[in-house]
């Protein structure tokens, strides 16, 4: 443990707990199209099995503990991480996601602003206690949720390739495309989203497809405004404000980082 604690982790993932989603979520993580990967540090009760052959394996740090225990979390720097991602250790018990929300709390304790937590929910009847504690679950993801919807839409369009549609977006592989929901950048900001559709579609930079925005301040779950009309006020001629993430279909993060005269001549061509 000493020479974990000399390694000085700082703006980490960690993974909280440990059960066989663990290693898909590990390479995901660290695909070789991730543009900033980071150091990944698991905190599990249940020794995790990691293949040292695996490149995305190399450089992950295991700490054996308890992660609903405030001194165990320290222990993982967790007050420098920058991302949290509580898996379900009891998959499949009836007090698995109660045990999740406990490390959530704990974890808030630790590191109560500087840390975005995401969660995997059980039961989606329990889904409701997750939005209970907004400030220590950010986002909860119920995987029994989404199997059902895709389970109702390939029965509804048989034959469409949705399945391999969704897996394409939430695949981090190469060759595959994902969906980003970006801060705003400063050179669309009191822009309407149709204007800023418009000119990311012509984006000489990054190779962008706007499919929407979420609105500052809210939840990102409720927030989310996909393919907004666009001859509605609260859609497309909705002017976008500083707080505003725009939501783009990439094959990896864009950075949205022109310089503001260059970026200002770009726009001024459209």
């Amino acid at each position: 443990m000493q020479g974990f604690e000399d390694m000085c982790v700082n703006g980490h993932t960690l993974i909280l707990n440990w059960n066989t989603k663990g290693q898909e979520v590990i390479h995901n993580l660290h695909a070789p199209d991730v543009r900033d990967p980071r150091q990944i540090v698991i905190v599990s009760e249940d020794p995790p099995t990691l293949d040292p052959v695996l490149p995305e394996n190399r450089g992950v740090v295991t700490i054996l503990g308890d992660p609903s225990n405030v001194d165990v979390l320290r222990m993982a720097n967790a007050e420098r991480a920058q991302k949290a991602i509580i898996l379900s250790r009891a998959q499949g018990h009836v007090d698995a996601d109660t045990r999740t929300i406990l490390v959530a709390i704990a974890l808030e304790a630790v590191a109560p602003q500087d840390i975005h937590v995401v969660a995997e929910v059980e039961n989606p009847a329990n889904m409701c206690h997750f939005e209970c504690v907004p400030a220590a679950v950010h986002e909860a993801v119920c995987a029994e949720d989404f199997a059902s919807r895709m389970l109702a839409q390939t029965a509804i369009f048989p034959g469409s390739g949705v399945v391999d549609f969704y897996d394409n977006l939430l695949s981090q592989a190469p060759g595959t495309c994902e969906i980003y929901a970006c801060p705003l950048p400063h050179w669309l900001h009191g822009r309407t989203y149709c204007e800023a559709q418009e000119i990311l579609l012509g984006y000489e930079h990054e190779r962008v497809v706007p499919i929407g925005f979420v609105l500052g301040g809210s939840p990102l779950a409720k927030a989310i405004i996909v393919n907004p009309d666009p001859t509605s006020r609260d859609g497309g001629l909705r002017v976008l404000e500083e707080d505003d993430r725009i939501v783009v279909i990439a094959n990896i993060r864009p950075l949205f980082d022109v310089d503001q005269v260059e970026c200002a001549l770009h726009v001024e061509k459209r």
